[in-house]
């Protein structure tokens, strides 16, 4: 099955335990819809930090280029920009802005994709060590969360 007729950018979630093969026989994730909890079911306490993020200030805006040499491989026929990516540009953008030097990644989580052309921010919320983020796709309607985790700053350094 060739990748364009599985891809779905408005998808929500992509995992890597569900895989597809693509025309050159490469592995590559398939997109899996998230599904709302049922009524009274308990949320993760990572769902609801995430939850607030559109009331984070805004660290930094990049315009993903739609000539970018990641996409070029990143996936053949459908170019998304590496997670790696995504995370590099927040780490810079919090060490530019605040000058604070992150010293752990405690958890990271992409829920999404960053398509060429897509206009992204980063947010953040801190309490002066532990730093909450959100990489946020603000050219899709609704502005949807890319990717989000919490880093630890050097102690003595504060975040936005």
């Amino acid at each position: 099955m060739p990748l364009a007729s599985s891809f779905d950018p408005s998808c929500s979630l992509y995992t890597t335990n569900t895989v597809h093969e693509d025309f050159s026989g490469s592995k590559l994730p398939r997109c899996a819809r998230s599904t709302a909890p049922a009524p009274g079911a308990s949320q993760g306490s990572a769902l609801k930090r995430i939850l607030n993020w559109q009331d984070w200030p805004v660290l930094g805006r990049w315009q993903v280029s739609l000539d970018h040499p990641a996409l070029d491989g990143h996936f053949p026929g459908m170019p998304v920009m590496p997670g790696a990516l995504l995370l590099s540009w927040f780490l810079q953008q919090l060490n530019r802005s605040t000058g604070s030097a992150v010293v752990e990644i405690r958890e990271t989580r992409f829920s999404g994709v960053a398509l060429p052309g897509a206009q992204l921010e980063s947010r953040v919320s801190s309490n002066g060590i532990d730093t909450q983020f959100a990489i946020v796709d603000s050219s899709s309607e609704p502005a949807r969360v890319v990717a989000s985790g919490r880093v630890v700053v050097a102690s003595g350094d504060a975040a936005a």
